[in-house]
């Protein structure tokens, strides 16, 4: 097997990428996710120095916690406004290790500059609530954040620019459109803006620790075969589907980025059409907790709940079940029941016996994600794993 590269080897490319002007959105053959480039970038050889000790100092630990970070670079074109040190510190994984718990990764960042032809952490960064999408900052600077052990997200500019892989694909905007062409490919195609809805209530799900099942049916009025109904609602609870459409409403103009991590970010932008996303966080948080009783949370297509605490009752196995990874490579699962809980395992059963009627998102108590779908022949396809960031702050 080839031995995975570590991220500073991918920096002549990525520089390349970031440095061309209005590049579009694209996956290089190295395997780094690219978008739309920014303004103020370091040479190559710096960019190789940060993403290196950003990797390996997310591979460390700080008293039996995980290392966690962002880092801004502060070039020639950029400014913003920071807390200065009163001496620079060297850019180091041990540095990174010591200073990391002083910060959340998703609301402040070290400041790295080059001086006399090294970098330095020379402050801390305040980011706005919402973190790399909203963040002022961002408008000028590159940013290295660690979501995982081995996971770097890199923006450029005011968006997510490129993604380097750890041991498991992370979902990111790049991602979610994968995810998307996955769902187009079968029988329930869905917008991006519900792909972030649906994935954060995953991450939601995830959070409460006990895991959980979501059914997304594949057309309205679908009538469910062997699923039960639960505490079904009459009619269907329309508040997550509402939110939905306050923020897609034209009256709103979207703003850049993802949705906001947690309800408490979404009350510190609650005007205009923060107050949208500040609502449709909330009813994520409200769907979720429905995941805390057994069986499943059944949603309509427009993400109305039909009903909670429904069950799977397909008895009969799947005549073939296979595993699609993100990157889209294609294995078959011999035996279910030895790689898989029982969420999964219901969850193939009952998609491969009804292949047209809805999409399950599956989340184990140990938090891996993987979206279920079923094909013509008594054929099940997971997709996944689908990775949430490690980071226990990150929802």
């Amino acid at each position: 097997m080839q031995a995975m590269k570590r991220p500073g080897e991918y920096a002549a490319e990525l520089h390349e990428w970031l440095s061309a002007t209005g590049a579009r959105s694209k996956e290089l053959p190295s395997g780094i996710i690219v978008g739309p480039s920014g303004f103020d970038l370091p040479s190559v050889g710096g960019l190789e120095r940060i993403l290196d000790t950003a990797f390996f100092a997310s591979l460390t630990q700080e008293e039996g916690r995980p290392v966690r970070f962002t880092i801004f670079f502060l070039g020639t074109v950029g400014s913003f406004q920071f807390s200065r040190f009163a001496t620079a510190e060297e850019l180091s994984p041990k540095t990174l290790r010591k200073l990391g718990p002083a910060i959340d990764p998703w609301r402040a960042a070290f400041v790295v500059k080059e001086i006399s032809g090294e970098l330095k952490i020379v402050g801390l960064a305040e980011m706005a609530a919402g973190g790399f999408g909203s963040s002022k900052v961002l408008l000028t600077a590159m940013g290295v954040r660690v979501v995982g052990t081995g996971v770097l997200q890199i923006t450029y500019g005011p968006a997510a620019a490129a993604l380097y892989p750890g041991s498991k694909p992370h979902l990111d905007v790049d991602e979610a459109q994968s995810v998307r062409q996955f769902a187009e490919r079968f029988h329930s195609p869905i917008t991006d803006l519900m792909v972030q809805t649906v994935f954060r209530l995953l991450r939601a799900v995830r959070r409460l620790g006990h895991g959980g099942t979501v059914l997304l049916l594949s057309s309205e009025n679908t009538t469910l075969s062997e699923v039960s109904d639960g505490r079904r609602f009459a009619p269907a609870d329309p508040t997550l589907a509402e939110s939905l459409q306050r923020l897609n409403a034209p009256s709103h103009v979207m703003l850049p980025g993802p949705l906001p991590n947690e309800p408490a970010e979404c009350l510190l932008r609650e005007r205009g059409q923060n107050s949208a996303r500040f609502r449709l966080c909330r009813a994520i948080e409200f769907v979720a907790a429905l995941s805390a009783v057994d069986g499943a949370v059944v949603l309509e297509r427009d993400l109305s709940v039909r009903s909670f605490g429904s069950f799977f009752e397909t008895t009969t196995l799947p005549a073939r079940v296979d595993r699609m990874s993100p990157s889209g490579g294609m294995e078959p699962i011999e035996r279910l029941e030895s790689r898989y809980g029982a969420r999964h395992q219901s969850a193939c059963r009952w998609a491969a016996a009804h292949p047209d009627e809805g999409t399950a998102l599956v989340v184990s108590k140990d938090g891996e994600a993987h979206m279920v779908v079923g094909e013509k022949g008594q054929r099940a396809v997971l997709f996944g794993p689908i990775f949430m960031s490690d980071d226990p702050d990150d929802v």
